[in-house]
C-alpha cells in the first residue's frame, strides 16, 4: 500500500497559521472579540478548518462536544464562501439538532447533546447519520476540503492585493497586531 501524499491545503493552513490562537477555548466572549479582530478574507479557511478537523477526527458530536464547536455558525458560513454547500447543508442540519438557536456556549452544548453533569462524554450519538453524510461529502483521501480552501485563498489574494499572510499577535484586549521587528 503506497503512502498518502498530501497536496493540497498547504496554501490555506500557511494563511490561517499567522492567526491561530487558542481564543477558540477561551469561552464565547472571548472568542467573539477575536472574530471581530481576525480579517473577513480568514474567517472562512479558520472556521472550516476547525470544523473539518474535528468532524474528521470524532463526528459531529465531537465537534459540539469540544471548546471548538463554538465556530459552527461560522463554519456554517465558511463552507458556504467555499462554495461546499452540501456539506453546509449537513452542518445545518446538524445544528438544528441542538435546538432551533445553536449554542455557543459549550455549557449549553453540552446540556443539549445530553452530556452528563460529570462532563461524561454522551452515550447517545444524535449525529451518525449526518457524520457519515458529511464524510460522504469530504472523504479525507481525496482532499475536497484543503483543495477548496487553497482555491479561496488564491482566488481572494489575486483580487485583494493587501491578503497578508504575515505573521500577527493577539493582544490582551484581544485587537491583532504585527509583531515588533
Amino acid at each position: 500500500m503506497g503512502r498518502f501524499n498530501i497536496k493540497h491545503g498547504k496554501l490555506a493552513w500557511r494563511t490561517i497559521a499567522p492567526y491561530w490562537s487558542k481564543e477558540i477555548f477561551c469561552g464565547t466572549i472571548q472568542f467573539k472579540r477575536y472574530w471581530r479582530a481576525l480579517p473577513a478574507e480568514i474567517k472562512p479557511i479558520f472556521a472550516t478548518y476547525w470544523c473539518n478537523f474535528e468532524i474528521e477526527n470524532g463526528g459531529f458530536t465531537q465537534f459540539f462536544y469540544n471548546s471548538s464547536g463554538i465556530v459552527a455558525a461560522e463554519a456554517l458560513a465558511g463552507f458556504r464562501a467555499l462554495r461546499l454547500n452540501k456539506v453546509a447543508q449537513v452542518i445545518s442540519a446538524a445544528m438544528k439538532r441542538l435546538g432551533p438557536k445553536y449554542p455557543t456556549d459549550r455549557l449549553l452544548r453540552w446540556h443539549a447533546l445530553g452530556v452528563g453533569q460529570d462532563g461524561e462524554y454522551p452515550l447517545i450519538d444524535k449525529f451518525e447519520d449526518l457524520t457519515y453524510r458529511y464524510y460522504e461529502l469530504l472523504p479525507w483521501k481525496h482532499q475536497r476540503w484543503e483543495r477548496a480552501a487553497d482555491s479561496f485563498v488564491r482566488k481572494h489574494k489575486a483580487a485583494n492585493k493587501s491578503f497578508n499572510t504575515a505573521p500577527l499577535c493577539v493582544a490582551r484586549t484581544g485587537r491583532l497586531r504585527r509583531p515588533a521587528g
